[in-house]
């Protein structure tokens, strides 16, 4: 499995990680991982793969309704995202090219997006969907983060 430090995702992200202990491996996972309300999902069969550029900048794939965003970011290589809109479960696909890796963190939703709260996950080549989560109560409802 491979890992990244804290201090190389800084680096790539250009982001101010600077809370976090800079030693701390992150691995960078081909499989299912989730943040909070969020899942990434190896999209096998599911969906196809992305074919819009992830901006240099990241984009806000979740606005938190506790003041958190959910961002997504390219380290290194081709990181491609597409926004679905398939419903209110399924945010869109991601496709990370032979090589590459994509990071998706947890930042304010008010100030800069590149000052993360928590460590990212990193996501490695492959393509994924990014959904939110369902949970069970009286009714069927999205999990809020």
């Amino acid at each position: 499995m491979t890992t990244l430090t804290i201090a190389r995702i800084a680096a790539d992200l250009g982001a101010d990680l600077g809370h976090m202990p800079p030693d701390v491996q992150i691995p960078v996972l081909a499989g299912a991982q989730a943040q909070g309300d969020l899942l990434i999902l190896p999209a096998a069969g599911f969906a196809p793969p992305a074919t819009r550029r992830l901006p240099a900048a990241g984009e806000t794939v979740l606005a938190g309704r506790g003041g958190n965003a959910h961002c997504l970011a390219a380290g290194v290589g081709d990181v491609l995202w597409e926004a679905t809109g398939r419903g209110r479960q399924t945010l869109g696909t991601l496709t990370v090219g032979a090589g590459g890796v994509a990071y998706l963190f947890h930042a304010p939703e008010r100030g800069p997006r590149r000052l993360a709260e928590h460590e990212p996950l990193a996501a490695g080549p492959g393509t994924y969907v990014i959904r939110r989560q369902r949970e069970q109560r009286d009714a069927i409802a999205l999990v809020a983060d």
